[in-house]
């Protein structure tokens, strides 16, 4: 399996993907220490996948969490914060003399 990262799973699916590819063109048996390391594989990746979900879902919830802390300080009298003013931009219109 890959070294710990970031494209864990993905790399491991990958090789995990070459490893079955003699299985996929000709008939062969799988043997039981075969069946056993496939086993060992498919275990790493859902523990890779699953830690990968848990610090997906942390993230989510600190972003959503922060962002209902901003919103919470707008809105308490006496705060200093403040959201801009939506400004309208003027459209530009084209250059009659062709000038960029």
């Amino acid at each position: 399996m890959s070294v710990l990262c970031r494209m864990e799973v993905s790399d491991g699916i990958r090789e995990l993907k070459a490893e079955l590819t003699p299985y996929c063109q000709a008939r062969r048996v799988l043997e039981p220490d075969h069946a056993r390391a496939l086993q060992v594989c498919c275990d790493l990746l859902f523990q890779a996948a699953k830690h990968q979900e848990i610090e997906i879902a942390r993230h989510v919830r600190n972003s959503a969490a922060a962002w209902w802390n901003i919103t919470q300080e707008i809105d308490r009298p006496g705060t200093n914060l403040a959201l801009f003013p939506i400004i309208p931009r003027p459209v530009p219109t084209p250059d009659p003399e062709g000038a960029a």
